[in-house]
Protein backbone atom coordinates (compact mmCIF):
# COMPACT_ATOMS: atom_id res chain seq x y z
CA UNK A 1 0.00 0.00 0.00
CA UNK A 2 1.04 3.63 -0.76
CA UNK A 3 2.07 5.58 1.71
CA UNK A 4 -0.17 8.66 2.16
CA UNK A 5 1.03 10.54 5.22
CA UNK A 6 2.69 12.75 3.10
CA UNK A 7 -0.66 14.25 2.58
CA UNK A 8 -2.16 14.50 5.89
CA UNK A 9 -0.04 13.31 8.96
CA UNK A 10 -0.68 15.23 12.23
CA UNK A 11 2.15 17.72 11.59
CA UNK A 12 0.06 19.12 8.33
CA UNK A 13 -1.88 21.80 8.30
CA UNK A 14 -4.87 20.07 5.97
CA UNK A 15 -4.90 17.19 8.92
CA UNK A 16 -5.90 19.79 11.29
CA UNK A 17 -8.09 21.44 9.44
CA UNK A 18 -9.43 17.91 8.62
CA UNK A 19 -9.89 16.67 12.40
CA UNK A 20 -11.85 20.32 12.86
CA UNK A 21 -14.25 19.32 10.16
CA UNK A 22 -14.72 16.01 12.17
CA UNK A 23 -15.34 18.12 15.18
CA UNK A 24 -17.55 20.30 12.97
CA UNK A 25 -19.67 17.03 11.79
CA UNK A 26 -20.18 15.90 15.56
CA UNK A 27 -21.99 19.05 16.15
CA UNK A 28 -24.43 18.74 13.42
CA UNK A 29 -24.81 14.92 13.94
CA UNK A 30 -25.62 15.71 17.30
CA UNK A 31 -28.50 18.01 15.95
CA UNK A 32 -29.81 15.42 13.26
CA UNK A 33 -29.93 12.82 15.92
CA UNK A 34 -31.96 15.03 18.52
CA UNK A 35 -34.76 16.21 15.66
CA UNK A 36 -34.70 12.57 14.15
CA UNK A 37 -33.17 13.93 10.78
CA UNK A 38 -31.60 10.80 8.65
CA UNK A 39 -28.25 12.07 6.98
CA UNK A 40 -25.31 10.15 5.41
CA UNK A 41 -21.76 10.87 4.11
CA UNK A 42 -21.83 11.50 0.86
CA UNK A 43 -19.62 11.94 -2.04
CA UNK A 44 -16.05 11.96 -1.71
CA UNK A 45 -16.41 11.35 2.69
CA UNK A 46 -17.97 8.31 1.86
CA UNK A 47 -15.56 7.18 -0.73
CA UNK A 48 -12.81 7.87 1.61
CA UNK A 49 -14.45 5.96 4.32
CA UNK A 50 -15.06 2.95 2.34
CA UNK A 51 -11.69 3.29 0.56
CA UNK A 52 -9.59 4.94 3.63
CA UNK A 53 -11.92 4.46 6.84
CA UNK A 54 -11.78 8.24 7.08
CA UNK A 55 -10.93 10.64 4.80
CA UNK A 56 -9.65 10.74 1.19
CA UNK A 57 -5.74 11.73 2.53
CA UNK A 58 -5.54 14.60 0.28
CA UNK A 59 -9.16 15.90 0.72
CA UNK A 60 -10.22 19.11 2.17
CA UNK A 61 -13.74 18.79 2.78
CA UNK A 62 -16.41 16.51 4.16
CA UNK A 63 -19.77 15.83 2.75
CA UNK A 64 -23.06 14.73 4.18
CA UNK A 65 -26.54 15.00 2.75
CA UNK A 66 -30.70 14.46 3.46
CA UNK A 67 -33.48 14.67 1.91
CA UNK A 68 -35.11 17.61 0.66
CA UNK A 69 -37.66 18.24 3.51
CA UNK A 70 -35.21 17.04 6.33
CA UNK A 71 -32.60 19.63 4.68
CA UNK A 72 -35.28 22.61 4.77
CA UNK A 73 -35.75 21.58 8.86
CA UNK A 74 -32.02 21.16 9.77
CA UNK A 75 -31.59 24.65 8.05
CA UNK A 76 -34.39 26.44 10.52
CA UNK A 77 -32.61 24.43 13.81
CA UNK A 78 -29.30 24.56 13.27
CA UNK A 79 -28.21 28.12 13.89
CA UNK A 80 -29.18 28.15 17.45
CA UNK A 81 -27.64 24.88 17.76
CA UNK A 82 -24.38 25.35 16.70
CA UNK A 83 -21.38 27.15 18.62
CA UNK A 84 -20.51 30.70 18.53
CA UNK A 85 -16.76 29.20 16.65
CA UNK A 86 -19.16 28.09 13.96
CA UNK A 87 -22.05 29.52 11.62
CA UNK A 88 -24.40 28.08 8.57
CA UNK A 89 -23.97 29.45 4.97
CA UNK A 90 -27.08 28.54 2.78
CA UNK A 91 -28.60 30.14 -0.49
CA UNK A 92 -30.19 33.17 1.92
CA UNK A 93 -26.81 34.03 2.93
CA UNK A 94 -25.62 37.50 1.75
CA UNK A 95 -23.43 36.84 -1.49
CA UNK A 96 -23.36 32.85 -1.12
CA UNK A 97 -24.05 31.75 -4.50
CA UNK A 98 -24.76 28.18 -3.91
CA UNK A 99 -27.53 25.75 -2.78
CA UNK A 100 -25.15 23.37 -0.95
CA UNK A 101 -24.87 24.89 2.63
CA UNK A 102 -21.97 24.99 4.49
CA UNK A 103 -20.88 24.70 8.36
CA UNK A 104 -18.35 26.77 8.90
CA UNK A 105 -15.69 27.70 11.23
CA UNK A 106 -15.16 31.24 12.28
CA UNK A 107 -11.08 31.37 12.80
CA UNK A 108 -9.86 29.67 10.20
CA UNK A 109 -10.06 30.49 6.02
CA UNK A 110 -9.59 28.44 2.80
CA UNK A 111 -9.32 30.06 -0.66
CA UNK A 112 -11.96 27.44 -1.76
CA UNK A 113 -15.22 27.86 -3.66
CA UNK A 114 -13.94 31.38 -4.95
CA UNK A 115 -16.94 31.75 -7.26
CA UNK A 116 -19.38 31.92 -4.47
CA UNK A 117 -17.41 33.20 -1.73
CA UNK A 118 -15.33 36.40 -3.14
CA UNK A 119 -17.78 38.73 -0.79
CA UNK A 120 -18.16 36.24 1.93
CA UNK A 121 -17.89 37.28 5.76
CA UNK A 122 -16.65 33.89 6.37
CA UNK A 123 -14.64 31.70 4.18
CA UNK A 124 -13.02 29.29 6.61
CA UNK A 125 -13.15 25.07 7.14
CA UNK A 126 -16.13 23.63 5.89
CA UNK A 127 -18.71 21.31 5.92
CA UNK A 128 -21.03 20.70 2.98
CA UNK A 129 -24.53 19.70 3.22
CA UNK A 130 -26.24 18.49 0.15
CA UNK A 131 -30.42 18.55 -0.04
CA UNK A 132 -31.56 15.09 -1.76
CA UNK A 133 -34.70 14.94 -3.95
CA UNK A 134 -37.00 12.48 -6.09
CA UNK A 135 -36.87 13.38 -9.74
CA UNK A 136 -36.00 12.71 -13.27
CA UNK A 137 -33.01 13.29 -14.41
CA UNK A 138 -33.91 15.13 -17.84
CA UNK A 139 -36.00 18.02 -15.93
CA UNK A 140 -33.37 19.03 -14.02
CA UNK A 141 -31.01 19.61 -16.27
CA UNK A 142 -33.53 21.84 -18.00
CA UNK A 143 -34.20 23.88 -15.08
CA UNK A 144 -30.44 24.07 -14.18
CA UNK A 145 -29.30 25.51 -17.60
CA UNK A 146 -31.42 28.81 -16.29
CA UNK A 147 -31.47 28.48 -12.54
CA UNK A 148 -27.62 27.82 -11.68
CA UNK A 149 -25.97 31.13 -13.58
CA UNK A 150 -29.24 33.02 -13.06
CA UNK A 151 -28.85 32.51 -8.96
CA UNK A 152 -25.69 33.03 -8.87
CA UNK A 153 -25.23 36.33 -10.78
CA UNK A 154 -28.57 37.69 -9.06
CA UNK A 155 -26.49 36.79 -5.78
CA UNK A 156 -23.12 37.71 -6.34
CA UNK A 157 -23.27 40.31 -9.39
CA UNK A 158 -22.63 44.15 -9.01
CA UNK A 159 -25.29 45.49 -11.59
CA UNK A 160 -23.98 48.89 -11.48
CA UNK A 161 -20.27 48.11 -12.03
CA UNK A 162 -20.26 47.73 -15.62
CA UNK A 163 -23.66 47.98 -18.59
CA UNK A 164 -22.54 44.06 -18.90
CA UNK A 165 -23.36 43.16 -15.46
CA UNK A 166 -26.45 45.27 -15.43
CA UNK A 167 -27.97 43.43 -18.15
CA UNK A 168 -26.75 39.79 -16.76
CA UNK A 169 -28.62 41.12 -13.69
CA UNK A 170 -31.62 41.99 -15.30
CA UNK A 171 -31.45 38.30 -16.92
CA UNK A 172 -31.65 36.63 -13.66
CA UNK A 173 -34.18 39.01 -12.45
CA UNK A 174 -36.44 38.04 -15.62
CA UNK A 175 -35.88 34.46 -15.47
CA UNK A 176 -35.64 33.30 -11.62
CA UNK A 177 -39.15 33.66 -11.34
CA UNK A 178 -39.41 30.64 -14.08
CA UNK A 179 -37.35 29.12 -12.60
CA UNK A 180 -39.38 29.13 -9.04
CA UNK A 181 -42.27 28.30 -11.01
CA UNK A 182 -41.17 25.19 -12.63
CA UNK A 183 -39.53 23.75 -9.60
CA UNK A 184 -42.21 24.27 -7.38
CA UNK A 185 -44.44 22.10 -10.00
CA UNK A 186 -41.70 19.57 -10.72
CA UNK A 187 -41.68 18.98 -6.55
CA UNK A 188 -45.69 18.95 -6.04
CA UNK A 189 -45.10 16.10 -9.38
CA UNK A 190 -42.83 14.12 -7.69
CA UNK A 191 -44.85 14.04 -4.08
CA UNK A 192 -47.45 12.20 -6.31
CA UNK A 193 -45.39 10.42 -8.32
CA UNK A 194 -42.57 8.76 -5.96
CA UNK A 195 -40.01 7.62 -8.37
CA UNK A 196 -36.86 5.51 -6.94
CA UNK A 197 -34.49 8.14 -8.43
CA UNK A 198 -33.03 10.86 -6.64
CA UNK A 199 -30.84 13.70 -7.21
CA UNK A 200 -29.24 16.45 -5.45
CA UNK A 201 -31.87 19.17 -5.27
CA UNK A 202 -32.29 21.65 -8.28
CA UNK A 203 -29.58 24.55 -8.58
CA UNK A 204 -26.64 22.39 -7.73
CA UNK A 205 -25.02 21.78 -10.95
CA UNK A 206 -24.02 18.42 -10.77
CA UNK A 207 -26.13 15.46 -12.76
CA UNK A 208 -26.18 12.02 -11.41
CA UNK A 209 -29.04 9.84 -10.08
CA UNK A 210 -28.71 8.00 -7.12
CA UNK A 211 -31.59 5.26 -6.11
CA UNK A 212 -33.51 5.45 -2.80
CA UNK A 213 -33.20 1.62 -2.46
CA UNK A 214 -29.68 2.27 -2.22
CA UNK A 215 -29.51 5.08 0.22
CA UNK A 216 -32.37 3.45 2.46
CA UNK A 217 -32.43 2.19 5.04
CA UNK A 218 -29.24 3.75 6.48
CA UNK A 219 -26.56 2.09 8.37
CA UNK A 220 -23.01 2.51 9.53
CA UNK A 221 -19.53 3.02 8.25
CA UNK A 222 -16.18 3.59 10.58
CA UNK A 223 -14.84 6.96 9.54
CA UNK A 224 -11.58 8.40 11.51
CA UNK A 225 -12.88 5.68 13.97
CA UNK A 226 -16.17 6.55 14.35
CA UNK A 227 -19.50 5.09 13.32
CA UNK A 228 -21.29 7.05 11.34
CA UNK A 229 -24.89 7.20 8.64
CA UNK A 230 -24.30 6.09 5.48
CA UNK A 231 -25.70 4.63 1.92
CA UNK A 232 -27.07 0.94 2.56
CA UNK A 233 -25.74 -0.28 -0.64
CA UNK A 234 -22.19 1.44 -0.61
CA UNK A 235 -21.17 -0.18 -3.84
CA UNK A 236 -23.80 0.35 -6.00
CA UNK A 237 -23.84 4.64 -4.73
CA UNK A 238 -20.29 4.64 -4.97
CA UNK A 239 -20.10 2.99 -8.77
CA UNK A 240 -22.51 5.18 -10.14
CA UNK A 241 -20.46 8.14 -8.96
CA UNK A 242 -17.12 7.07 -9.47
CA UNK A 243 -16.67 3.93 -11.40
CA UNK A 244 -13.70 2.08 -9.93
CA UNK A 245 -13.81 3.60 -6.98
CA UNK A 246 -11.10 1.45 -4.96
CA UNK A 247 -8.68 2.08 -7.79
CA UNK A 248 -6.46 5.06 -6.46
CA UNK A 249 -5.73 7.95 -8.70
CA UNK A 250 -2.38 8.84 -10.25
CA UNK A 251 -0.18 11.59 -7.77
CA UNK A 252 -1.75 14.26 -10.69
CA UNK A 253 -5.35 13.47 -10.19
CA UNK A 254 -5.28 13.73 -6.44
CA UNK A 255 -7.05 16.69 -5.95
CA UNK A 256 -6.73 19.89 -2.99
CA UNK A 257 -9.91 22.12 -3.21
CA UNK A 258 -8.04 24.61 -1.10
CA UNK A 259 -4.11 25.42 -1.74
CA UNK A 260 -4.25 27.87 1.15
CA UNK A 261 -5.38 26.58 4.93
CA UNK A 262 -5.34 29.00 8.12
CA UNK A 263 -6.88 27.87 11.31
CA UNK A 264 -6.72 30.36 14.16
Amino acid sequence: MEDFSKYNNDKTTLRKAQLLMLDMLAEVDKTCRNYNLPYWLDGGSLLGAVRHKGFIPWDDDLDIALMYDDYLKLLAILPKELPETMILQTGRTRYYGSHISKVRYVNSFMDADAAVSVKLEHKGVFVDIFPVERMYMFPKRVVDVFYCPAFLTFKIANPLSSVSSFFKYGWALFILPFCFLAIGILRVFYRLWKTNKMAYAYGINFHRHRRYNEIFPLKTIEFEGRQLPCPNDTDAFLRGLYGNYMQVPPPDKRITHAQNIKIW
